[in-house]
């Protein structure tokens, strides 16, 4: 019989089954059924890791998902996320990057498939080794500066614009300085095909006319470049460059909030999908890196929202939620904005 495939500090032994779900442990396999919902908590493994040194860590995993979708997360003691990998039907191995092992008590397996069905899957084997290089590699970036026209809204009067129309409200464009040292431009789920065909269709056209452009004149003016597609295949008309960052699964805000700031960026430069959900809400999105007090921009033209039978013919979706961004959140600029001033400076 072979050895147990698993790193000492996977407490195999001690794995509990979640609401419902059906765990089996044996020496070469963690066999687990899922809950049937869409992120529901499936099995805890606990986690000892028994580290001198803090750090990352990194567990080197393979898997078989046999029907639906995966996620495997580290978890702290009160069950906060903090980071996550998730694998569709198929055998895989890969790497779940933990930012400060010591923080780290378990390993939380969740259905990952949006079907309402379970998953199902074995995980083969987790190895834990030390990731001594850090999340984020610090490349040197251009002295570039670009001036660039922030449009905000201003706040509204007492009771709204819908009590005083007339006053309050306006759209406010400032002339500013976005330095590449200090700034990093973050491109979120812009993912090669998607099951909806009609989203599919709007996002594709929007990267290839509007996303491609930015991204090419933050490349020419020596942007950092990070790209968070959260496991699935980035569009290939933006694949990464290897001096770029590609963010494998999910991390929590503050680990890339700080491995930022040791960066010297301040600022972030939003493009994505979808304006009123990933982009907004992911861990490493707009909302989350505000409250960890970055500056935020998003280029409001290099994204599109999912629209509903009631906000699509106008696109409404997509607007409030640049208007949120504007009034309640940071900046926007746009793709065109962006082409002009690299040009200036090239």
């Amino acid at each position: 019989m072979e050895p147990l495939r698993f790193a000492a500090c996977v407490r195999v032994e001690k794995a509990m089954q979640l609401n419902g779900a059906h765990l089996r442990v044996d020496e070469n396999e963690i066999r687990v059924r899922t809950h049937p919902d869409c992120g529901g908590y499936s099995a805890l493994i606990p986690v000892s890791t028994d580290l001198e040194a803090e750090g990352p860590l990194a567990f080197d995993v393979s898997l078989e998902v046999e029907h639906g979708a995966i996620g495997l997360a580290a978890v702290s003691a009160d069950l906060k996320l903090l980071s996550e990998r998730v694998w569709a039907s198929g055998k895989h191995a890969g790497s779940l990057l933990v930012p400060e092992g010591r923080a780290m008590a378990g390993l939380l397996i969740r259905n990952a498939s949006a079907a309402g069905d379970p998953s199902s899957g074995a995980l083969l084997s987790i190895r834990e080794r030390p990731f001594g290089e850090g999340l984020l590699r610090n490349w040197p970036t251009s002295d570039a500066r670009l001036r660039l026209p922030m449009r905000r809204r201003s706040q509204t009067p007492f009771g709204g614009t819908e009590a005083h129309p007339e006053r309050g409200g306006a759209p406010v464009v400032t002339s500013e300085i976005l330095e590449a040292r200090r700034s990093a431009v973050i491109v979120i789920d812009a993912w090669s095909d998607h099951e909806c065909p009609g989203w599919a269709r709007r996002a594709h056209k929007n990267i290839v006319d509007r996303l491609v452009p930015a991204l090419s004149a933050f490349r020419r003016a020596g942007f950092r470049i990070f790209h968070a597609p959260h496991d699935r295949a980035p569009h290939p008309a933006i694949a990464p460059r290897p001096n770029e960052v590609l963010i494998e699964g999910s991390l929590h805000a503050n680990y890339m909030a700080e491995d930022l700031r040791a960066l010297g960026a301040d600022r972030l430069v939003y493009m994505g999908y979808s304006t009123n959900y990933c982009l907004m809400t992911r861990p490493i999105g707009v909302i989350n890196m505000w409250r960890e007090g970055f500056n935020i921009i998003m280029v409001r033209d290099a994204t599109i929202a999912l629209e509903s039978p009631e906000t699509a013919s106008g696109f409404w979706a997509h607007k409030v939620m640049v208007d949120f961004v504007e009034s309640s959140i940071g900046a926007t600029i746009g793709v065109d904005e962006v082409i002009d001033a690299v040009a200036e400076v090239a």
